[in-house]
């Protein structure tokens, strides 16, 4: 901030009040020899220049180093407006040495009404002497910035309004200042429009482009606006402006909306938002309306993104009537409502003991769909249960105990909100070890590994330098059955081999690639996908020799993929596209009937028993992102488990049946995790930079 500039013109000053405070006067008791006497000098400029011109009194406070004690003086500047200097005398002597002399400058007289002005400097007392200081350098102005609130940025030639701004100090405080304080100037286009420099009085005179200029001189702060004047209508036509007041990022209406796009008829106009403080946008459509098509709908759209890009979120139709020769300007802002309808809040409804989990959520218009709203549009809150479990704005819940927290959703600005209740649950015991084997991604060598589950007995089960993917264990993890092109070189074939890494058999040979391979509980059989026959189909065989007794189970243009045995063998589930998209469907391997078991909305895949063979595990899109869902295949019921932006996907159950194994990219890369069946604490288990995928679990201990 400038410091204010000083004139030096000899004349009066009033002395308001002289005030003693602190410690008792150091006059008593004190030989003159160690005392001073200390003036101040104040210029008061002309009212026309700054320094401050409208300041109207200064409270000097002097407080005594050695004593504490501080000494109040309150100086007014009188009637005269011209520049002058006034003189004051602190009345009592001061003991010699250093002190600190603060000056703050009002717009009032004795120190009332707006404080514009403060400073300080360090005075030095000699004994025996007067010391005079000017301080008039020494103030510095409270303005730190100056901000235009209402300029249009088009108006029509021949109209006038008046503009308005303010002045805020460094803590963003608006400044009352009086009359004067604040100036108007035309900046540039004074061709096209003259401004009042005091009341912002604007008169737009010819078409062009004028730059408005508001400012406090003296402390350096300014603002400017560009406004386009344009032509009035010609006869039987009338001009349409269209404004939009932005809030702040903190309020509604809307706060992430980024750009607004009015419509009459064929022709469009966008405004797009500046900057995240408040401000107001206003367009004007380029062409004037004919008076005899009054009155017109003007259609009013807010959307996420600039240029009327990203997703409505606002909206608005008005009808207006266009006038004669003028132009009708409309600030829509208190027109514009949400097309929120309603607010959905995901999950997850269980957590764990310590346990911190993102929520999720999403709103919904009237027809149902989805609103991809920016992060931040809706905020959460605890309604009950805090003891229980908290939550912050953002979502993210903490459990503390075991009990019943409850939450709440909301788009204030809409008024739409949703509450859900979340059940914190005691931590189980902790998992037992559990036998692992999956595919590493090892510099584009895809590798299939075993590894205990905490981490012990890494085994790298193929070890060769082809592709080797896709492992299951047999039921009692004995065995592991995987694809591989170690033989064919271009297409995988299906190998067994001890999960100790010994006795490796090679089960298929074909021309076509053979994967996603799973063995019968019984461990006789095995079934895969392939496409030897031209369609990726799948295939039966049995585990005792090549190509052995090989069955064919679907025949269709479809594409089937990632087969398992039920745990009684009975069933075979699997993943098919036949009705357009991914679903799991269940194959009779006594009746050979297929039939749909799991065809929810978007892509349904990845399907596993539980070893009860009571529920499905599986992973979904249907709710916008890839997650790990469970079917009760008895209540005919799904519960989704896992609720991140990451893909959560490929599970298996453990051999309990209390545990799921799944891969997620929420680290950055690939990697496998345990969880709870209920979707809590879930770990990484193979924390390393490579892919870790296909996961598997023997369904026996």
């Amino acid at each position: 901030m400038r410091r204010f500039a000083a004139f030096v013109v000899c004349l009066g000053v009033t002395v308001a009040s002289v005030g003693i405070s602190g410690c008792s006067s150091d006059k008593k008791g004190v030989p003159a020899a160690l005392t001073g006497t200390l003036s101040v000098r104040i210029d008061w400029p002309g009212r026309t220049r700054y320094v401050p011109p409208y300041a109207n009194s200064v409270v000097l406070e002097l407080k005594i180093t050695q004593t504490g004690e501080v000494r109040t003086l309150t100086v007014n500047r009188g009637p005269n407006d011209s520049p002058h200097t006034g003189q004051v005398t602190f009345p009592d002597p001061v003991l010699a040495g250093s002190h600190l002399l603060t000056m703050k400058a009002y717009d009032g007289q004795d120190g009332t009404g707006e404080l514009v002005a403060s400073g300080n400097r360090v005075v030095t007392i000699r004994a025996k002497e007067t010391t005079s200081v000017n301080v008039s350098a020494d103030l510095q102005s409270r303005v730190s910035v100056v901000i235009i609130d209402n300029a249009p940025t088009t108006f029509q030639a021949g109209n006038q309004t008046t503009l308005i701004g303010h002045a805020e100090d460094e803590n963003g405080q608006t400044l009352m200042l009086p009359a004067g304080a604040l100036r108007w100037a035309i900046a540039a286009g004074q061709t096209f429009a003259t401004i009042d420099p005091i009341t912002g009085l604007f008169q737009a005179n010819a078409p062009g482009e004028v730059t408005v200029q508001f400012s406090e001189p003296g402390a350096g702060a300014e603002d400017s606006a560009d406004i386009t004047i344009i032509a009035p209508p010609p006869p039987g036509f009338g001009n349409v402006a269209v404004s939009v007041d932005w809030p702040g990022r903190s309020r509604y209406v809307p706060p992430y909306a980024n750009s607004l796009v009015a419509t009459i008829g064929t022709e469009s106009i966008t405004i797009n938002r500046e900057g995240d403080g408040p401000s107001t946008g206003s367009r004007h459509f380029p062409n004037p309306f004919d008076v005899t098509g009054n009155p017109y709908t003007l259609e009013l759209e807010a959307y996420t993104l600039v240029d009327g890009q990203g997703t409505k979120v606002a909206e608005a139709s008005l009808t207006i009537n266009v006038i004669d020769g003028e132009t009708l300007s409309i600030n829509v802002s208190g027109e514009l409502e949400s097309v929120i309808d309603r607010i959905v809040i995901e999950g997850p409804f269980t957590v764990q003991v310590n346990e911190t989990v993102q929520m999720i959520g999403h709103a919904r218009d009237a027809s149902d769909t989805i609103i991809l709203l920016p992060a931040g549009a809706m905020t959460w809150s605890q309604v009950s249960g805090a003891e229980f479990g908290t939550i912050d704005s953002s979502g993210q819940f903490q459990g503390l105990s075991p009990g019943v927290a409850r939450v709440r959703l909301e788009e204030p600005g809409a008024g739409v909100f949703a509450e859900a209740d979340v059940t914190v649950v005691a931590a189980p015991p902790p998992p037992p070890v559990y036998k692992l084997v999956f595919t590493r991604d090892e510099l584009d060598n895809p590798e299939v590994y075993f590894m205990n589950s905490d981490g012990s007995g890494l085994l790298n089960l193929s070890n060769w330098s082809g592709l080797d993917e896709k492992p299951e264990f047999d039921a009692t993890g004995s065995r592991v059955i995987y694809a591989s092109t170690r033989d064919e070189g271009e297409w995988t074939d299906i190998y067994i081999i001890n999960s100790d890494g010994t006795n490796r058999r090679r089960l298929t040979d074909t021309s076509g690639p053979d994967t996603d391979p799973a063995i019968s509980p019984d461990g006789s059989k095995y079934v895969f996908a392939s496409r030897r026959d031209g369609n990726v189909d799948l295939y039966i065989g049995d585990t005792a020799g090549l190509e052995q007794n090989i069955v064919q189970v679907t025949s269709d243009p479809a594409i089937e993929s990632n087969p398992v045995f039920s745990p009684d063998g009975a069933l075979v589930l699997f993943t098919s596209d036949v009705n357009g998209t991914k679903d799991l469907f269940v194959y009779d391997v006594n009746s050979q009937n297929i039939a749909p078991i799991i065809t929810g909305p978007g892509e349904d895949y990845d399907g596993r028993f539980s070893p009860d063979g009571t529920k499905i595990v599986f992973a979904s899109d249907r709710d916008g992102n890839a997650e790990i869902y469970v079917y009760d295949v008895n209540l005919m019921t799904t519960t989704r488990l896992t609720f991140r932006e990451s893909a959560d996907e490929r599970p298996a159950f453990t051999h309990d049946g209390l545990r799921i194994v799944f891969v997620s990219d929420r680290t950055g890369n690939v990697e496998v995790f345990l969880m709870n069946a209920n979707g809590t604490a879930a770990t990484n288990l193979t924390t390393n930079t490579n892919d870790d995928v296909d996961p598997h679990t023997p369904r026996l201990p």
